[in-house]
């Protein structure tokens, strides 16, 4: 009986977990170190069949670890590794199209102060730790990369091998102008041309399409940010191309959904690209009625008016949602008492309210459908107006002109009225210069006003005019004229 092989057995069935290591999987288990699972130290325990080397990284749980050490064999039925959580990468270019990515355990920062002439500075030192193989050989002093952060760069000044593992010693770099800040390669442009950045843009932001319809994607592409003249070829990528296809920016509608469709563009494999999307909605096609809807509209539909007095109602008709032209429609009021409906216009005949209903019946089939439009109306009594207000009349001669014949000026009679009587009269003598520059033709009648009025005294009201009148003995003056009013 085998104790130590049960027992290991036992925790490998009950603890096992598969590890990517060489393109294959080992099952093994693990233990963390007593600091905690912060620590980046483990020990993976392995079958003593199922060996591997000092320097070999494996993954576990998306996780990527390096093997420091193999610690000795202390029987023939496991072997324990001790292992770090690599915490970092780095890419190093060589030459054109030749790029090689490092896994690696970064050290933690040492700075150190240097003082000179020009003043005191910081100096920042790490070590990384990598698996000793031909890629990490090629690792020289001076050869600079960035790890971690872009706006400095790491130059090598220490190299050490140590079983199958290597040490590089390294300290900060400026910036170079070779150096592509971008992706994070130092020195790229020494051996390769610079990354160009393309922009898509699509001026639509959805694309509503009935099932079958085709519609064209408004695209453009820019180079550094400068608009591509003749445009270039755009690959797009259809979230689900079940909903639709596009061939040469133009999107076809297959089946009812949603999806989005992405362009993109690039030159060169290197090249930045800064997509572009359009949501793309299909739906089906609403198949037309076998009938047709008329709908009346009036406006407005309440209608409040005095005695003896007139309102205009502007009626339509509709068809589908669409106006029809010469239409006739069919009146129906509640009470003739109070008003009546022709062509438009309401006529109050008596205080009250009524309702007008308006329908149209002018379909082609039986069934056509109908939607009226009811008109409420209330009729007051009418109440004659109170507000003063002077009324201008001109004076005719014996012979019926308005010319008294008295130079350049004509005479007019200003009736002070309020309500429906005239309260006071006056005299008034106004030159025709002043008439001829201010007067609204459309209000003559020869080469004079017939008759003009204000509505107030202070002419507040738009469109009056203004007459000032200073009572003397028989005349008052025309003082300003904004417009007459007939």
């Amino acid at each position: 009986m085998n104790i130590l092989k049960d027992i290991f057995d036992s925790t490998l069935q009950r603890e096992g977990v598969g590890i990517a290591v060489d393109g294959g999987v080992k099952k093994g288990f693990c233990r963390r170190n007593e600091t905690g699972s912060t620590d980046p130290y483990m020990t993976l325990y392995l079958p003593h069949t199922d060996q591997i080397n000092q320097g070999t990284i494996f993954s576990l749980n998306g996780d990527k670890y390096l093997v420091l050490k193999a610690v000795t064999s202390e029987n023939d039925t496991y072997k324990k590794y001790q292992c770090i959580k690599t915490n970092n990468s780095f890419k190093i270019m060589y030459g054109k199209n030749d790029l090689v990515l490092y896994d690696c355990y970064m050290k933690e920062l040492a700075d150190s102060l240097n003082a000179n002439s020009d003043g005191i500075t910081v100096s920042s030192k790490i070590d990384f730790v990598l698996p000793l193989n031909d890629d990490t050989k090629r690792i020289a002093i001076n050869r600079r990369f960035f790890c971690g952060y872009y706006g400095l760069a790491w130059k090598v000044s220490d190299v050490n091998y140590k079983g199958n593992l290597c040490y590089l010693g390294c300290e900060r770099d400026a910036v170079l102008n070779t150096d592509d800040t971008i992706n994070g390669i130092a020195d790229r442009w020494s051996y390769d041309s610079e990354a160009d950045t393309y922009t898509v843009k699509i001026t639509q932001d959805t694309i509503n399409l009935l099932k079958d319809e085709t519609e064209t994607i408004n695209v453009s592409v820019s180079k550094n940010g400068t608009v591509l003249s003749p445009q270039p070829v755009i690959e797009w990528t259809i979230e689900n191309g079940s909903i639709c296809s596009v061939d040469n920016n133009i999107i076809t509608a297959l089946s009812v959904g949603e999806t989005t469709v992405t362009g993109s563009y690039k030159a060169k494999e290197d090249d930045i690209c800064k997509t572009d999307s359009v949501k793309v909605i299909v739906t089906e096609e609403t198949p037309m009625p076998d009938y047709d809807t008329y709908t009346v509209i009036a406006e407005p539909t309440t209608v409040s008016i005095e005695n003896t007095k007139t309102a205009n109602v502007a009626v339509k008709v509709l068809r589908n949602g669409i106006e029809i032209e010469n239409h006739t429609v069919i009146s129906f009021v509640s009470d003739k008492a109070v008003c009546t409906y022709n062509n438009g216009v309401i006529t109050a005949l008596g205080v009250g309210t009524a309702t007008i209903t308006l329908e149209y019946r002018g379909g082609d089939v039986l069934s056509d459908k109908y939607n009226s439009a009811i008109i409420n109306v209330t009729v007051t009594e009418y109440v004659a107006p109170t507000e003063t207000y002077i009324k201008v009349t001109p004076v005719y001669n014996a012979d019926g002109y308005y010319n008294q014949n008295d130079g350049n000026s004509t005479k007019y009679t200003a009736s002070l009225v309020n309500g429906t009587g005239i309260t006071k009269k006056w005299d008034i003598t106004c030159s025709s210069a002043e008439l001829t520059e201010e007067v609204d033709y459309s209000f003559m009648i020869g080469s004079k006003p017939q008759y003009f009025y204000v509505s107030n005294l202070q002419g507040n009201k738009s469109g009056f005019v203004t007459v000032h009148v200073e009572e003397k003995t028989t005349k008052c003056t025309l003082d300003y004229v904004i417009k007459l009013n007939g």
